[in-house]
């Protein structure tokens, strides 16, 4: 598909440093590029649907819209999504798995008055325990289509470090009362997703604003 074609080129792009941040205590991500520089001049990002490379179907809006929603409560800028693209020439181009070039993501930008696009593609996901959800995202800026920020990460509930930074989510983002059972938090695939996207996410706020 063309997210595949799209990422897989980063190697050959200039990458101007490294992030890392740790999700939970321990669990750390440093599969990810960002140009803080550039990220924060960014005021509104589009979000369009990731492609799914998956074999469950439906998971792309799923994943997607809870992406979105955890992204828009770091307030780091305003989150958009396209108002319909079905039919038009960057669906079939989704679908048919053709890159878009820096004309069609400075359109899109244009349309949705967007500073940036998101383009992210699900490559791994269980939804059965032990969940598993794998992302791998970019952003691009609005004028020249260049790569501001990437991360390309598979989480495994089964994993020792990724359940306990999923249980430290549940208490500090969900249930920071300790109401109920945290096992609640292994229990349900919903949940996982929000986990790891928000950990996604926060991988956009600068280094030294990011939680710890």
């Amino acid at each position: 598909m063309f997210i595949t074609a799209l990422l897989a080129a980063l190697p050959a792009c200039d990458w101007r440093g490294r992030g890392r941040t740790i999700i939970g205590d321990k669990y750390p991500f440093e599969n990810f590029f960002i140009n803080e520089a550039e990220v924060r001049r960014v005021r509104r990002a589009l979000v369009v649907p990731f492609a799914n490379n998956t074999p469950c179907p439906g998971v792309s809006k799923e994943v997607t819209e809870i992406f979105v929603r955890e992204l828009s409560k770091l307030g780091r800028f305003e989150v958009v999504t396209p108002n319909s693209i079905t039919g038009t020439t960057f669906a079939r181009k989704l679908e048919n798995g053709v890159p878009l070039d820096p004309k069609d993501i400075r359109r899109l930008c244009e349309t949705h008055g967007a500073d940036a696009v998101i383009i992210g593609e699900i490559k791994n996901y269980v939804p059965y325990r032990p969940f598993v959800l794998g992302l791998k995202i970019s952003m691009r800026n609005a004028d020249t289509a260049e790569l501001i920020w990437s991360i390309d990460e598979t989480l495994d509930s089964g994993m020792k470090d990724v359940a306990n930074a999923a249980r430290e989510y549940y208490y500090k983002e969900l249930d920071p009362s300790k109401t109920f059972d945290v096992e609640i938090m292994m229990q349900s695939n919903r949940m996982f997703t929000q986990f790891v996207c928000m950990s996604i996410a926060r991988t956009l706020v600068p280094r030294k604003s990011r939680r710890r």
